[in-house]
Parts: C-alpha cells; sequence; structure tokens
C-alpha cells in the first residue's frame, strides 16, 4: 500500500526577534501581535523567550504582499516595542497542510469564544 502524497498549502513563515530585554517576552507578544493581524488568518506560531514564527496560510484573499504590509504595521505599534522581523523573514514557501492533523489547530481569534486568541478546528 503505497502512502498518498502530502497536500501542501503555501505559507509565509514570519519570524520577529526581541531586540530589547526590557519588553515583554514571547508570549506575551505574540498575544499582542495576533491581536493586531486580522482574525480570519490561520497563524501557526512557535515561540522562544525572545522569538516568535508564524506561520501564515496564504489565501486567494491573503497573498504574501498582504502579509507584509500587516506585519509589518503590528510591529509599528507601540505595544510591540522591542520587537522587530527577523533577517531573511517573511520567507513565503510551501508547506505540508496538516490540517488533518491530530494535535491541535492553528492559533486564531474567528473562532474564539475568548474574543482574544483560542484554538480553530482545522479548515
Amino acid at each position: 500500500m503505497t502512502a498518498e502524497p502530502a497536500h501542501e498549502v503555501d505559507v509565509v513563515d514570519v519570524v520577529t526577534v526581541r531586540r530589547d530585554g526590557s519588553v515583554p517576552a514571547a508570549a506575551t507578544t505574540l498575544v499582542r501581535l495576533l491581536g493586531l493581524l486580522p482574525p480570519h488568518w490561520s497563524c501557526d506560531p512557535e515561540i522562544d523567550q525572545d522569538r516568535i514564527r508564524l506561520r501564515i496560510t496564504l489565501t486567494q484573499t491573503t497573498d504574501r504582499r498582504t502579509v507584509c504590509r500587516a506585519v509589518r504595521a503590528a510591529l509599528a505599534d507601540p505595544a510591540l516595542r522591542g520587537w522587530s522581523l527577523s533577517d531573511g523573514s517573511l520567507d513565503g514557501r510551501r508547506a505540508p497542510d496538516r490540517s488533518d492533523r491530530s494535535d491541535p489547530a492553528p492559533f486564531t481569534r474567528q473562532q474564539s469564544g475568548l474574543g482574544s486568541v483560542g484554538r480553530a478546528q482545522s479548515l
């Protein structure tokens, strides 16, 4: 029996880094960053204390240029002072579609009952 080839989706990896040790660490900044991005975006986060990687799924209405503008505008907000894009960030590429994965789905605010950050069901 052969396995089906993995379905791929277009994504943009956004990597931000903390440049000022006196500002909030990644967990707090992730909540703030997601709050400044469109609520319908599918964002799969990975955080370390001084680094955030968001893998944002591209769609017909969310292209790489739209992501770049929104992320840059969000990082200009005073709530994200001390955080900036890492060199080589906003890397567009194809990634395996993990919509059938068994672990929790990417973060979005749209389907959260909290009104801020929550887990959404995979589409």
